[in-house]
């Protein structure tokens, strides 16, 4: 850890992310912290944290973080078409068979999470949807 909270701000780019249930933690990103802005002092003070909590089930990833400007296209709410830079943010979701959709989320500001300006996407894998609905109503069409 010591030698990792040494490294330059601009080598370390990963994501701390709380992993538990603690909406104290877990909710508007409080628990998330991009390494790559923090100091090495907080860096390592975060990650001291970490490994005490752990002993009471506090739960932490640590995720490379990859920094990019996308494009994206949009409808807003007043049903005008957008197009602008933006920084995005992609979550998998799993079923039994595999990845079923991607939730995307796309803002202007770097830390991406849902608040009223950030633009939604879903993008399902409709095999893997339909099997998994089937499975809990085995008498539906697909």
């Amino acid at each position: 850890m010591e030698e990792f909270c040494r490294l330059s701000q601009k080598r370390r780019g990963y994501y701390i992310k709380y992993a538990g249930s603690d909406i104290s933690l877990n909710w508007g990103s409080k628990g998330v912290y991009f390494d790559g802005s923090l100091s090495g002092v907080k860096c390592r003070e975060i990650l001291n944290d970490i490994v005490r909590g752990y002993s009471t089930k506090k739960y932490w990833i640590i995720q490379k973080g990859y920094l990019a400007d996308d494009r994206a296209q949009f409808i807003t709410r007043n049903n005008e078409m957008m197009d602008t830079r933006t920084h995005s943010k992609f979550s998998g979701f799993y079923g039994p068979n595999g990845l079923s959709g991607i939730l995307v989320m796309q803002r202007l500001f770097y830390k991406v999470h849902g608040t009223k300006d950030t633009v939604v996407s879903i993008c399902i894998n409709k095999e893997e949807v339909c099997a998994f609905l089937c499975a809990f109503a085995p008498l539906c069409e697909i």
